[in-house]
């Protein structure tokens, strides 16, 4: 089972997921109404610069860790980073302090870290992420080794990166979205699908306290079904694009924009493996001719009601007179309207 090796998409988009269920239906699309424009404002203006997917877990004591795809210059290009707060009154307006993400030790003493996704639990937290190296000889100059797990260490304030990847390249890069349910760690990775215009995504899981052990994983087979056979694994999810999962009010809730558009769609399930229900569109992002909207990702942090949809979503393009347009406020906060 080989993915698109196509890093640089990855790294413009920031991390992939989907919504639909096991492949036996294809999900109807979207209603063609007119789709309402998005309320809301840059996320963390004060903080200048934060691009890509942007994440939020609550550490013991109840401070806020803040983890941004892109947010720290290095040399020509910009890299994960961190920072540490209490919980924003205003997400809008808040100033942060940003610092790297990622040590420079185990895997990575040598590779590159794109992040995918980050999840908390009682006692810890720890990022998802994808290692790879320059490589001239590749398309876009580079070569991806594989995805694995860091570990946050409070003390460093930094994510430390085990000394193996968990999944090589020949796997979809599992942890693009995230999260812990039941004492389990259950980890989606999304691969190009419908001729590169869609994206096609995988499960894995494992019990929190063998997260390390690569032999630990399991993957979903069938609906419902886990086997440690990662050959064996099946699609859970499928027609779709970026996207974000997160467990809410007893249900499962997929949001995702499909590659280069800008309406952001939610789909509903009742488990992590789905099947999940119709799409609906909660309304179109506030991109200007020329940009698309990437790397949603929702944020039950900033949420003030048990039934808010608070979601974070980057402004992206190929175009440098876009891009330069759209500094240094590239990430913003969505606050749709609550929804049935």
């Amino acid at each position: 089972m080989a993915f698109s090796k196509d890093l640089a998409l990855l790294l413009a988009l920031g991390a992939v997921l989907v919504g639909c269920a096991w492949p036996l239906d294809d999900a109807p699309a979207p209603s063609a109404a007119a789709v309402a424009t998005l309320p809301g404002c840059p996320l963390l203006q004060n903080t200048l610069n934060l691009q890509g997917s942007t994440r939020a877990v609550t550490l013991a004591g109840g401070q806020m860790l803040w983890v941004f795809a892109g947010a720290v210059q290095q040399g020509d290009r910009w890299v994960p980073g961190l920072a540490l707060s209490a919980t924003p009154t205003d997400p809008c307006y808040e100033s942060l302090a940003v610092s790297m993400a990622f040590a420079p030790t185990g895997v990575l003493a040598a590779a590159h870290a794109g992040l995918l996704d980050v999840v908390s639990w009682q006692g810890g937290a720890a990022a998802f992420y994808q290692a790879w190296v320059d490589d001239p000889s590749r398309p876009f100059g580079v070569r991806i080794l594989g995805s694995g797990l860091a570990e946050y260490d409070s003390n460093l304030n930094m994510f430390i990166a085990n000394d193996q990847l968990l999944w090589l390249s020949d796997a979809p890069p599992y942890g693009q979205s995230a999260l812990v349910w039941n004492g389990d760690l259950y980890a989606y990775g999304c691969v190009a699908s419908d001729g590169g215009w869609g994206r096609s995504c995988y499960l894995a899981r494992a019990a929190i306290g063998e997260r390390k052990n690569s032999a630990s994983w399991q993957y979903a087979s069938d609906l419902a079904k886990f086997n440690s056979n990662p050959s064996e694994a099946v699609a859970v999810l499928v027609h779709a694009g970026d996207a974000s999962v997160r467990h809410n009010n007893g249900q499962w809730e997929v949001l995702y924009v499909a590659p280069l558009g800008a309406d952001v769609v939610l789909r509903r399930g009742l488990t992590p493996w789905g099947p999940f229900f119709a799409p609906h569109t909660l309304g179109r992002c506030a991109v200007a001719d020329g940009e698309f909207c990437s790397a949603p990702q929702w944020q039950p942090l900033l949420d003030n009601r048990p039934n808010d949809l608070s979601f974070s979503w980057s402004r992206s393009s190929f175009s440098p007179l876009a891009m330069a347009r759209v500094r240094p406020h590239w990430t913003q906060l969505a606050t749709p309207p609550e929804i049935p």
